[in-house]
């Protein structure tokens, strides 16, 4: 968190640093609060960066792009997983294959008809 006396800068260099911990935590629902926190912040920002030294927001900024990056690998994460999901429950649905002369042919089964094993 960038030095600076001014009490703004701290809340949100405290809310940034929550933010990093809940994405090391895998506390992905403990986001939804830090975002809403962080409008606050950034919308009093807004009104009183003027007061803030320049250096202290040019660190706070590149805080804050850390974190962004942080945020996108985890999208990614949750999306790639989702994939994941998707397509293994598309797989205990049904089977593709091919006959005898080479043509693409899919089975589809209910899950009664389907033995499953650990």
């Amino acid at each position: 968190m960038p030095n600076d006396t001014s009490p703004l800068m701290g809340d949100i260099g405290a809310c940034l640093d929550e933010v990093r911990e809940c994405l090391g935590g895998g506390n992905l629902a403990g986001l939804g609060a830090l975002a809403a926190r962080l409008d606050d912040l950034t919308q009093a920002l807004s009104r009183d960066g003027h007061e803030i030294a320049p250096d202290a927001l040019k660190a706070m900024k590149s805080l804050a792009e850390r974190q962004l990056a942080l945020l996108g690998a985890a999208r990614e994460g949750v999306l790639s997983a989702q994939r994941r999901v998707a397509l293994l429950h598309s797989v205990c649905g049904e089977l593709s294959t091919y006959d005898r002369d080479g043509q693409g042919r899919t089975l589809r089964f209910g899950t009664q008809n389907l033995e499953q094993r650990a």
